[in-house]
């Protein structure tokens, strides 16, 4: 996969030279470095802060400008020593990670997996908070309420929109808007 995506890199900035290249990846499993020395043994073992960074600096050659994580509850955020569901504390260290291999880091893609109502779940509040306090420049938000993974009636999630309001302007962008 990573001669592929070293080549479609390529490819799309021999194209167009004038925009930035993003991986688009999921967070990488929290023992996606052994599970890939492992060689479809199945190694499970939780990978180590510089393991991850090995990781993710093989699996975005240049030309690839970007690094894409997505952070959701019990998958991305459980890993360096994080038992808690609700929290974000693999955000920061994460962060440092992809700082050290030289590319900027943002979150392509986070969400409750439950919505509705007028409070914001603890998760969320703790992604947005970690996420800000790290320098995290953007956070893509997939909103779900019930059933229903498309739902956008904003009035549906008041908790969720007032959090990632403040997170925005806690992080300088845009997501503050009032409409």
């Amino acid at each position: 996969m990573i001669p592929f995506m070293r080549d479609l890199a390529r490819l799309v900035r021999r194209e167009d030279p004038n925009h930035l290249i993003s991986s688009g990846y999921s967070s990488p499993r929290p023992a996606a470095q052994h599970l890939r020395r492992a060689a479809g043994k199945g190694d499970w073992t939780e990978d180590s802060p510089a393991e991850a960074e090995a990781y993710l600096r093989d699996t975005h050659p240049d030309p690839i400008d970007l690094l894409s994580i997505h952070f959701y509850p019990g998958v991305d955020n459980l890993r360096f020593g994080n038992k808690d569901r609700d929290s974000a504390a693999a955000l920061p260290p994460l962060k440092r990670i992809c700082d050290r291999v030289g590319k900027p880091v943002y979150i392509g893609e986070t969400g409750a997996l439950v919505g509705g109502g007028a409070e914001c779940p603890a998760f969320t509040r703790n992604l947005l908070r970690e996420a800000a306090a790290a320098g995290y420049p953007l956070v893509l938000y997939w909103f779900g309420a019930g059933d229903t993974p498309l739902d956008f009636d904003l009035t549906r999630s008041a908790g969720e929109v007032k959090a990632l309001r403040e997170a925005g302007r806690q992080m300088g962008g845009v997501g503050h808007s009032e409409r």
